[in-house]
């Protein structure tokens, strides 16, 4: 049992078996400065088990790896076995991959596939990985061949519906219904987009708007995620917004960072882009999602530049938009009030969720409907 917390991080098992039959146990009691070096132990403790498979350990490894370089970064140090080489030399990717490959028994292009695969896939087919039911070449190479077709179109009554009108007043429309979802993901235009319109406290006022209507149409269990301006003046009054904005049902959370690598270099500025800002906003009954789902604050994704399905300008990754999306009940609904060529909505009827959202632009609703989006007035 962690010390600090109560928290039982290993015997969760035995522990059920003897409260139900009212058998006495002991416990024993382990101390631990953060919540990392408490994951590092469990981890390692469950490698010493003898019935993990190939995939199990090894993403155990890459887990380690990844919180044993957190702390290391931080300057923490622990009695779990971390420990730097005597001459401070950082081991690159390619060495960390062998390092990984020798402990978990595996070659290290299966942990370059598990690693792949813990990006891109759902708890099920999770879950059938460690279970043994499936295996990691099977997966990968279903995977690989999915994302190379464009998409099967979506029968209609499964297509995603955007309707033609602008956020605010679509959004005032769904709270007279009081229609409720489960998710809302959404990019709203940038303050450099939108700034045509008028002043900054101009768009933090239009932000107020929509975002305060957005917020009032989610669930008590559900979840937000609105990608936001890099802009460091900008953000910083998007986020005392976000603060502001936190309501009865639904609160802000965090401010998560998705970063990747720019494809060129920004002309004109000493340092190039190469992250963006979401807000992370969670409803007060939702509920904590399994391990295998948690968030990183930081999240890396490779910023997709591909036009193959017609989204304007580059889209974002299809792993992180799907990352996003499984924090809601599986079926439920995603808005979107800033649908634009609709892959948020795209990505969210795919996976089998009901997906609705609002944009005014021509162009976009064009584009929308080519994607597979059904337009109504």
């Amino acid at each position: 049992v962690w010390q600090e917390q109560g928290i039982i991080l290993d015997g969760h098992n035995r522990y059920e078996i003897c409260k139900r039959l009212g058998v006495d146990f002991n416990t024993k009691m382990l101390s631990f400065p953060g919540r990392d070096e408490a994951k590092l132990w469990m981890l390692k403790t469950q490698l010493g088990r003898r019935n993990l498979n190939a995939f199990h350990r090894t993403r155990a490894q890459l887990m380690i790896a990844n919180l044993e370089k957190n702390l290391g970064s931080s300057g923490v140090k622990s009695d779990l076995g971390m420990s730097k080489p005597a001459d401070g030399h950082e081991p690159s990717k390619a060495e960390t991959i062998e390092q990984i490959a020798r402990t978990s028994g595996v070659s290290p292009d299966t942990v370059r596939k598990v690693s792949y695969l813990e990006e891109n896939i759902d708890d099920e087919v999770r879950k059938k990985l460690m279970s043994g039911e499936t295996s990691v070449s099977k997966e990968y190479a279903a995977l690989r061949q999915k994302d190379k077709k464009e998409p099967i179109p979506l029968p209609e009554a499964a297509m995603p519906v955007i309707t033609k009108k602008e956020a605010v007043g679509f959004l005032t429309e769904l709270n007279n219904k009081e229609e409720k979802f489960d998710l809302l993901i959404t990019e709203p235009p940038s303050y450099q987009e939108w700034q045509k319109n008028g002043s900054l406290n101009d768009y933090v006022d239009f932000t107020r708007q929509w975002l305060g209507s957005a917020l009032s149409v989610l669930k008590v269990d559900a979840r937000a995620f609105i990608f936001v301006d890099t802009d460091i003046f900008v953000l910083n009054r998007l986020l005392t917004l976000a603060i502001e904005q936190s309501n009865a049902n639904i609160e802000f959370s965090d401010l998560l960072i998705w970063t990747y690598r720019p494809q060129e270099n920004d002309a004109g500025k000493e340092f190039n882009a190469n992250w963006q800002g979401i807000l992370y906003f969670r409803g007060k009954q939702a509920l904590a999602k399994e391990k295998s789902t948690e968030l990183n604050t930081v999240l890396h994704f490779m910023k997709d530049f591909h036009n193959d399905f017609k989204y304007k300008d580059w889209r974002k990754p299809v792993p992180l938009v799907r990352k996003l999306i499984q924090f809601a009940a599986h079926g439920g609904k995603v808005l979107d009030p800033f649908a634009g060529s609709g892959q948020f909505l795209l990505t969210a009827a795919r996976a089998g969720y009901a997906a609705r959202g609002c944009d005014h632009s021509p162009e976009l609703l064009s584009l929308a409907g080519e994607n597979g989006c059904r337009i109504e007035d």
